[in-house]
């Protein structure tokens, strides 16, 4: 009997201790899991060409990534990974009662981390940008083109966490 009185008496304190426990537990620093950013740069290059004359509004691009994409020490998207855009943009020049000039753009879409998540991409290193890639060569051409020596610079849309 007289067990369970001092059990009574102190079970107030000893619920009061376990709580502080958990308290400092819960504000212990932990190692942050490093994530990638959103406006992190990704250098692509296209694969093949892409011209104002054959380009199709929503056919797909196929880019790779020419270089390795870091979060710290830790490669998040590796060197010759793929990554995929869409023609948003595209007119053939014609001659009709006016000249109307070739267009051609194209929007980034996707890419793959070395985790296997997809990471999305954009044109425009902010948000609420343009994103977009617009071709224009400035002198009037008749045909917009790009191939496999244009690179181009994506950036990642939204944050992602990385995992090893």
């Amino acid at each position: 009997m007289a067990t369970v009185t001092a059990c009574r008496r102190h079970a107030p304190w000893l619920l009061v201790a376990a709580m502080e426990t958990c308290l400092v537990f819960a504000a212990a620093p932990r190692a942050q899991a490093p994530e990638l950013l959103d406006g992190t740069p990704v250098h692509l290059r296209l694969l093949g060409a892409v011209t104002s004359d054959n380009a199709r509004v929503g056919q797909t691009l196929d880019f790779v990534v020419v270089s390795d994409v870091r979060v710290g020490e830790q490669i998040v998207i590796r060197k010759g990974t793929a990554a995929f855009g869409r023609i948003t943009d595209a007119r053939r020049a014609s001659w009709e009662y006016f000249h109307k000039h070739p267009r051609l753009a194209f929007k980034f879409t996707l890419t793959t981390a070395q985790d296997g998540a997809a990471i999305a991409l954009r044109a425009s290193p902010h948000r609420g940008g343009e994103d977009r890639v617009v071709l224009d060569h400035g002198d009037h051409r008749q045909i917009l083109w790009a191939g496999e020596s244009n690179t181009f610079d994506a950036y990642v849309s939204g944050n992602y966490g990385v995992r090893d």
